[in-house]
């Protein structure tokens, strides 16, 4: 986040180390503008800030009565600017009277309200640094924006599936199909996006404008990596997410909040509140004493090793059976193991529960967890 701090310093908050600095201004009011081409530490008087989602900031810089909009510098004329003027012609060449606010939209065009005379305004950026409509790079919306597919939230893992908010992230929208394996290696890219996590490449599942999904590649990386994002017109800022060996979460079904588990019965019945989706698909609760078959992400390397990037063809077990809890109360784990890519499957014997919803933690040792109260079975005798 950019702030106008008093118009004479611009300040950068920085969301992953939680620090605010200056990256522009001096604090005070200077005799002129800062040289054009100069290090950004001379004086401005900046009223609005927008930036462009390309990793460019721009300002209306009020020095002396003379407005510019400044990348450094895009847009107006270094001349008292009585009114607005310049329509239609030159950006550099046109009279800016007061720059209070302006703003970005989707397609990377510039536009500010000139309220000298009340009037909103268009820059066309040809020829200058920006992106033109069609070709804006993809921006991830920073760390939080980066989380587990199946909760929604926590660290990423190495070989489990993550999903990423942001936009101009994809120009299209689908999923991978069968074309896009080759010798039944996984696609590093789809539709010309790809992505990298800690440098190497990861998976590419599901791209759409908002939203990317992704197999992280299973290596030994921890700590804080950085997360890329590259489509044809050009690749996003690193964003530093916090990577773990494992992050456990049980994928969860849409209605309600996606409160219930992805669960079948060893028949194929699918597990939930009875109508939990309506007419269109048969559900039932888990009975006590049943086994059921539970899917999750994140739960670490398997014995015998995956091999990383390539569809699966067979299931490869945990080295350790987890531990996990259904209503608080253990549940005997019988096969717990990777069957598909990024996609494991646990089988449980339901304990004696009373009817309702249930919350699920599976345990992997160390104190590795899935989130607690974010997945419940729902139970029914």
């Amino acid at each position: 986040m950019y702030l106008a701090d008093g118009q004479v310093q611009i300040r950068k908050v920085d969301a992953v180390t939680n620090t605010i600095k200056v990256i522009a201004g001096t604090g005070a009011f200077g005799p002129d503008f800062t040289a054009d081409g100069a290090l950004a530490t001379g004086p401005v008087a900046a009223l609005a800030l927008s930036s462009d989602g390309g990793g460019n900031l721009f300002f209306a810089d009020l020095s002396r009565a003379i407005v510019l909009i400044r990348r450094i510098e895009v847009a107006g004329a270094r001349i008292q600017a009585p009114k607005s003027s310049g329509d239609n012609g030159p950006a550099l060449k046109a009279g800016i009277q007061v720059g209070h606010a302006m703003d970005f939209d989707g397609d990377g065009n510039l536009f500010l309200f000139d309220d000298g005379e009340g009037r909103v305004r268009e820059v066309i950026l040809a020829g200058s640094a920006i992106q033109q409509p069609g070709q804006t790079p993809p921006s991830i919306g920073g760390p939080a924006s980066i989380v587990n597919s199946a909760s929604l939230n926590g660290a990423v893992a190495s070989g489990a599936w993550i999903t990423i908010f942001g936009q101009n992230l994809s120009a299209s929208t689908r999923v991978w199909g069968g074309a896009d394996f080759v010798n039944g290696a996984l696609p590093t890219s789809l539709d010309g996006v790809s992505v990298t996590i800690g440098g190497r490449p990861a998976y590419v599942y599901f791209v759409s404008p908002g939203q990317v999904n992704v197999l992280a590649p299973a290596d030994t990386a921890t700590g804080q990596v950085a997360v890329q994002l590259t489509t044809s017109n050009g690749t996003s800022g690193a964003v530093m997410v916090t990577k773990n060996s494992s992050s456990p979460a049980f994928f969860q079904f849409d209605p309600q909040g996606r409160k219930y588990i992805a669960a079948v019965a060893v028949d194929g019945t699918y597990l939930g509140p009875v109508g939990l989706y309506g007419t269109a698909l048969t559900t039932r609760p888990v009975r006590p004493g049943e086994t059921v078959l539970l899917f999750a992400t994140g739960l670490g390397s398997t014995s015998p090793a995956y091999p990383d990037g390539k569809l699966l063809t067979q299931s490869y077990p945990l080295p350790a059976l987890p531990s996990v809890k259904i209503g608080g109360q253990t549940a005997a784990v019988s096969y717990a193991g990777l069957v598909g890519p990024g996609l494991y499957q646990v089988n449980v014997t339901i304990p004696a529960l009373a009817n309702g919803d249930a919350v699920v933690v599976i345990d992997l040792g160390a104190g590795v967890t899935s989130p607690a109260g974010l997945s419940y079975l729902s139970v029914g005798n």
